[in-house]
């Protein structure tokens, strides 16, 4: 919300959720000497600490804004020394309030030091009317960092209150990243005060003075100090994206007629997915606007007899598979089918919360509070919770959390705290979600009931192994352990890093496994050394014994095969005491299936160990009359003709052309003339150079004469042939996957 202020139009950041920031860095000639001999600078850390602050902008907060001001610069250029104000030299605006991007993070790195002397508050000043004058009329919450070593005399102390005063009353906050100042934190912690000034002592005496104004300046505005190195450890810590507080319900529980609590929602645990790549266009890379790299995808769709024929996108619908069947659904009507209700929380029972399983929680959990400004529905909440964590009940709900769209059913629990009373809520599954699988008791069988010994060696193992006491704070408190605020997805954190990694170096290669997430995926390494005792012991109650499989037997192999290998074939005596082995059964693939039968079909007929090529030449018959005949608009037709093409050249590699001659009269019968899928035979008779006709004695040895095969597709009589045995096929292969 705005208010008026002297005149001036201000916004509230209470319920901000982006930041401008303005960083104030300090390029000195003292920020410029090296701290070593032929070692960094003090402007080398300083430039760490504001790209580790740009990078997680970029990566977790992509919509806050960043800004620069540099001062000891040689030069000048900001808003009040052009209007002429006295005190703002060797001060420049190296980059105004914008989103970051890689070009910000790139200039960072060739900042170099100005060899001049700039005053900090007057630096101050400019970042500060430069920050409010881009904010004025945001709902932004405003940011100022300064990073100095507090070498140079300060010379605008006389506008200190005045810059106090305008910090406080545009509510912006003040951090500043001192370069080698001491740590407060150490100093509270010494045990001796000779020990506490360790630092200031080697610190001049115009820099201990500096350091003791902005921690005074700092306390005045709620602001904080901190030294460089341990900012640079905060900043490049590990973290998670973060997450604006916007409801996603708002609206009332229903706990009868008439009574009704109006509450708000928020997501409280949501999968945080892995991060979204998109498309690169190599070919926008090369135009004069490089940066712009989006990938438009444009699909169309054909008509199989009209390949060159435009079709109407609206003319497709949607079809469910009833038996042989394709029944078409409009969008209209697959709307309408659909149940709709509206918007709200309904109660439908109490129970006890032992009655609901925990497999049975199966979404996201949300968050409910009382709607703000209500005292009534704070009250009615209030009671209600405690009313339920008393009696430790749940309600089950009927929850509808957008008009018009599906109802679910659900679990609400309460959480008090001292400083909010909420409701807990998860999806419950139902009756199609749940399955019922039967597993045989282990009692079934004596030898698999364990001991009491053994009982007792895994209760302990399970109670020595908590990791709600698996580590020590400083105190010697046991505490919890991988406690999922603290443990980050390894997965997402890597990728982020590499992403900054690659940001700056793109022929960079990829960083190893940080030790920190290595570490968080094993046990931690102190609970393992204090119970091995309780390890071992169930180690030696359940010892772990190599299986030993089946002796390894030759394989059957063909009479070429072996000719090329110079090894001997199955079967050839060695002596007189040589069996002939027996080839290995395996667990290949022993059926020609119909969602992706030319793959079974060849994998069938390359097998050594067994042979199956004439068991998958008649399977792959039956499956081609198959696809033909569940064929919808001849949608399966081109997978029955590449099925038959394979057909044909295993016949003629196996020298097996009567198995694919007799079929092939078979389909002539079945189908030409016909008004049912004769388009189908008009196919294979039209196929391109005479390739699926029959294979002649040219091809194998069980092939017709070549004049028979060429003329085959003219000739009108059928000559009689026997019909090969059907096979039982227990097909249950998602046909309607292929027709989409």
């Amino acid at each position: 919300y705005q208010r008026r202020v002297h005149g001036e139009t201000r916004v509230s950041t209470m319920a901000a959720t982006k930041e401008s920031l303005i960083i104030v860095l300090d390029v000195g000639e003292s920020m410029g000497r090296a701290r070593d001999p032929g070692g960094s600078s003090n402007l080398d850390q300083a430039i760490r600490a504001v790209q580790l602050l740009l990078q997680q902008k970029m990566l977790h907060k992509k919509r806050d804004e960043v800004g620069l001001v540099l001062y000891g610069t040689a030069d000048t250029k900001n808003a009040l020394d052009d209007s002429g104000a006295p005190g703002y030299k060797n001060i420049r605006l190296e980059r105004p309030i914008v989103t970051p991007d890689l070009d910000f993070v790139r200039a960072i790195r060739g900042i170099s030091s100005g060899h001049a002397t700039g005053d900090l508050i007057s630096a101050l000043v400019v970042g500060m009317q430069h920050l409010y004058e881009r904010t004025r009329t945001k709902k932004v919450a405003r940011r100022v960092f300064l990073l100095t070593d507090g070498e140079s005399r300060i010379h605008g102390q006389e506008d200190l209150g005045k810059l106090r005063d305008r910090l406080k009353e545009t509510q912006t906050v003040l951090n500043i990243i001192g370069i080698d100042f001491d740590d407060e934190d150490e100093d509270e912690h010494a045990t001796t005060p000779a020990a506490g000034r360790r630092h200031s002592a080697a610190h001049s005496e115009q820099k201990a003075a500096n350091q003791r104004l902005l921690r005074q300046l700092c306390e005045d505005v709620d602001g904080m100090v901190l030294p460089c190195a341990r900012a640079i450890e905060m900043l490049g810590a590990m973290r998670a994206r973060s997450v604006g507080q916007t409801t996603s319900f708002r609206g009332p529980l229903e706990i009868g007629p008439d009574c009704r609590i109006q509450l708000f929602g928020y997501k409280r645990v949501k999968v945080e997915n892995f991060p979204r790549l998109s498309k690169l266009s190599t070919v926008s890379q090369q135009s004069d606007n490089p940066r712009t790299m989006k990938v438009e995808s444009q699909r169309t769709y054909k008509i199989v007899d009209e390949p060159d024929a435009d079709f109407d996108d609206s003319q497709k619908r949607k079809a469910f598979r009833y038996g042989d069947e394709l029944i078409p659904f409009a969008a209209e009507d697959v709307d309408n089918a659909k149940v709709q209700a509206s918007k709200g929380i309904q109660l439908l029972a109490f129970c006890p919360a032992s009655q609901i399983p925990r497999y049975h929680y199966i979404s996201d959990v949300d968050v409910f509070v009382h709607a703000p400004g209500s005292d009534g529905d704070a009250r009615a909440l209030t009671a209600l919770a405690h009313a339920l964590q008393e009696l430790d009940h749940v309600m089950i709900v009927r929850m509808v959390k957008r008009d018009k769209s599906a109802p679910v059913i659900g679990v609400m629990w309460p959480v008090i705290k001292s400083e909010a009373v909420t409701l807990m809520y998860c999806n419950l599954p139902f009756c199609q979600d749940i399955r019922q699988f039967k597993f045989n008791p282990l009692d079934l069988k004596p030898n698999l009931v364990p001991t009491k010994e053994q009982h007792d060696a895994a209760d302990a193992l399970v109670a020595s192994l908590d990791l709600c006491a698996a580590t020590f704070d400083a105190d010697g408190d046991p505490v919890e352990a991988v406690r999922p605020r603290h443990t980050f997805h390894p997965c997402i954190q890597r990728f982020y890093e590499n992403a900054r990694e690659r940001a700056l170096n793109p022929s960079s290669a990829l960083l190893p496994l940080d030790p920190v997430l290595a570490e968080s995926l094993r046990p931690p390494a102190a609970m393992l050394q204090r119970n091995e005792a309780v390890i071992n012991r169930f180690t030696e109650l359940f010892p772990l014994v190599q299986a030993t499989g089946p002796e390894v037997k030759a394989k059957r192999r063909y009479w070429k095969e072996a000719m090329d290998a110079g090894a001997k074939l199955v079967g050839e005596d060695d002596g007189p005491s040589a069996k002939r082995s027996r080839p290995e059964p395996t667990n290949g693939v022993r059926e020609v299936g119909t969602q992706h039968p030319v793959e079974d079909f060849r994998e069938m007929c390359e097998r050594r160990d067994i042979d199956l090529v004439t068991t998958a030449m008649h399977q792959m018959c039956e499956v081609i009359v198959k696809l033909v005949d569940t064929s919808v608009r001849e949608n399966f037709y081109p997978k029955a003709l590449s099925c038959l093409a394979a057909l044909r050249e295993i016949a003629v590699k196996e020298e097996d052309g009567d198995i694919y001659n007799k079929f092939l009269v078979r389909l002539r019968t079945l189908y030409k003339g016909t008004g049912g899928h004769g388009k189908f035979w008009d196919r294979v008779a039209s196929h391109p150079n005479n390739a699926l006709t029959l294979i002649s004695e040219d091809e194998g040895n069980d092939g017709v004469s070549a004049e028979d095969a060429a003329n085959f597709f003219g000739q009108t009589l059928v000559p009689s042939v026997s019909q090969p045995v059907p096979m039982e096929v227990d097909e249950t292969d998602d046909l309607l996957a292929m027709a989409d």
